[in-house]
């Protein structure tokens, strides 16, 4: 209940390869995943949307393919939250927009609503993947959400931001990376092995709920929270 923030990020899951992305797709069992990209490089998929505390508990996720852009999550997270169903709408521009560049509503789903989480006051961390004025502004408007994160650099608002307050975001996003981590390493999440939709859904949330009871087994043995792989051995 201290906490003030949450951090929030996405990490890829692969469903599978490049090469069998280009012979094509439709008889996989996620059939509805896409083409996205990554700091790894490009792959075949779906992102996975992470809100997590401070000390790496998940308070709620979201999912989509691949191609769907983080904002979109995130948007779908928040409105969950505070509306009790995924609200996707686009964010009004500050200036005028040719209607041809206007933000679109994303055409693949955005998914599910009872793993969003409850509504919060926290304030929530992000990269500039989530950047964008009209987007700020939406979130705060519409759900009372405060999204921190730096603004770009051709923005009128990037000189407000001093390189001391970019280390301080930097170093207190660190936690997502952390987590994402262990899920990779602990959870395996990049192979999920799942053979429906359904059974995608089910494994992710297995997985979010092993990783806040593995926390709460450290506190309860006063052991480091995210000392996971010796817990489990």
């Amino acid at each position: 209940s201290d906490d003030v923030y949450e951090v929030v990020d996405s990490v890829p899951l692969p469903a599978f390869s490049l090469a069998e992305g280009r012979k094509g797709h439709q008889r996989h069992w996620l059939g509805d995943a896409a083409l996205g990209d990554s700091k790894a490089g490009w792959f075949w998929g779906h992102r996975w949307l992470l809100s997590v505390l401070p000390s790496g508990a998940v308070t709620g996720w979201t999912l989509a393919p691949a191609c769907v852009q983080d904002r979109w999550l995130l948007q779908a997270l928040l409105s969950g939250r505070a509306l009790g169903w995924l609200h996707l709408c686009p964010p009004i521009p500050v200036t005028y927009i040719k209607p041809k560049r206007r933000v679109k509503v994303p055409g693949l789903r955005v998914r599910p609503v009872p793993a969003v989480g409850r509504w919060t006051a926290r304030a929530y961390l992000t990269d500039q993947g989530f950047n964008g004025e009209a987007w700020l502004r939406q979130w705060y408007q519409a759900y009372r959400a405060v999204v921190v994160c730096q603004p770009p650099y051709q923005s009128s608002t990037a000189t407000t931001w001093t390189p001391a307050d970019r280390r301080w975001l930097t170093h207190h996003r660190q936690i997502i990376e952390t987590v994402f981590a262990l899920l990779t390493a602990v959870f395996d999440i990049k192979r999920l092995g799942a053979h429906s939709d359904w059974g995608q859904l089910a494994r992710l949330a297995a997985i979010a709920a092993a990783l806040n009871f593995a926390i709460w087994c450290n506190r309860s043995l006063e052991r480091p929270d995210l000392a996971l792989e010796t817990l489990l051995a």
